[in-house]
């Protein structure tokens, strides 16, 4: 059984999302199983990846939506897998605390729904020639005013 599918070219109605540049915080709220496409870099070779929608908090009740691309190291498709400090999946694992002090980490992406954490936004040109915004690195959320970083909100819920 083949899949075709016809249609007729339209206009994008994509329209790029105004963020000023610097820490803004987020939290994921859709991402997509991952795929695997041509790697632009390696002729013949393909890559492994996946998408987060994240809602970033622009202040004043307002929010914008960016999309993050993240590539998942041949050497996580592994066993046992292994994660490199450099990859943006490591940073994003490290901001939402899932990789232990010795190093071990579960890669479940189900369990990324609703986490938060800070991005680093900085406004560049894409390579269409339009400035866009692209998330720079992510973080472990900001810790609240008046919380601490280890049990804050767990304080502030409980009721004597």
């Amino acid at each position: 059984m083949s899949f075709q599918l016809t249609g007729t070219l339209s206009e994008s109605t994509f329209e790029v999302p105004e963020v000023d540049d610097g820490v803004h915080p987020a939290k994921v709220i859709d991402l997509c199983d991952p795929y695997e496409e041509p790697n632009q870099f390696k002729d013949g070779e393909l890559q492994t990846r996946f998408w987060v929608d994240w809602e970033l908090d622009l202040g004043d009740g307002a929010t914008e939506q960016l999309r993050q691309w993240i590539n998942i190291p041949d050497a996580m498709l592994q066993q046992p897998a292994k994660l490199n400090p450099k990859s943006k999946l490591h940073a994003l694992m490290i901001a939402f605390r899932l990789i232990d002090d010795d190093g071990g980490f579960e890669f479940d992406l189900d369990s990324w729904m609703g986490k938060t954490a800070s991005l680093l936004i900085q406004n560049k040109q894409s390579k269409a020639g339009d400035e866009r915004p692209y998330i720079i690195d992510v973080k472990p959320p900001a810790a609240r005013k008046g919380s601490k970083r280890t049990g804050g909100l767990r304080e502030r819920l409980e009721v004597d």
